[in-house]
């Protein structure tokens, strides 16, 4: 996840958003985690967990990267390095 406050950070300018949806998890853990580890993005609940079985999430992390028409542009599962150069031209490529 620090990579993707650090790509959050990068884009956060130009209109690129980052929404971390916690599936399970109360109000109270989702902030201490986001307050222990400083992440600035919005962190929303999927408390009864719907949300992550309508988008068929097989295991966390799954991110998905929406581009400005809300369509799926990029799916992946399991760690990633967020900040790499590879997805700052993907994103480049979708915010352009």
């Amino acid at each position: 996840m620090p990579s993707l406050e650090a790509l959050y950070n990068r884009y956060s300018d130009r209109n690129f958003k980052v929404l971390a949806i916690n599936s399970r998890e109360t109000l109270s853990q989702v902030s201490a985690f986001m307050e222990e580890y400083e992440y600035t993005f919005t962190a929303l609940l999927d408390e009864d967990g719907r949300v992550t079985e309508s988008y068929g999430v097989p295991g966390f992390p799954t991110v998905f990267v929406v581009d400005a028409n809300s369509m799926i542009a990029v799916r992946i599962i399991g760690g990633y390095d967020w900040d790499s150069a590879t997805m700052q031209a993907t994103i480049e490529s979708l915010l352009d």
